[in-house]
């Protein structure tokens, strides 16, 4: 993230800071085999997600964040285009 947020600095960009839990019948397997239930995993995510933003605006940024569930790609595709239509909407 240190690198990003430098390229962004340099670049004057706004920074979208996404996680993304991704659901597979509702648990999670860990390393050794351990299941981890959806709600403990969102609760994680919300935890690094949260860190992050304030990793990001200790270096003065104003980031936006949000925490999808389920599969990554979609939910990168569905960001870009709410934040799109958002962009435009404000022209």
């Amino acid at each position: 993230m240190r690198e990003g947020a430098r390229i962004a600095q340099l670049c004057s960009a706004e920074v979208f800071l996404l996680a993304v839990v991704e659901v597979s019948a509702g648990t999670g397997t860990l390393d050794g085999g351990f299941v981890l239930p959806i709600t403990e995993q969102i609760e994680d995510y919300k935890k690094i997600l949260a860190e992050g933003v304030e990793r990001l605006k200790a270096m003065g940024f104003s980031p936006t964040a949000r925490l999808g569930i389920g599969e990554a790609g979609r939910e990168i595709a569905k960001c870009l285009s709410e934040e799109f239509l958002n962009q435009m909407n404000h022209l």
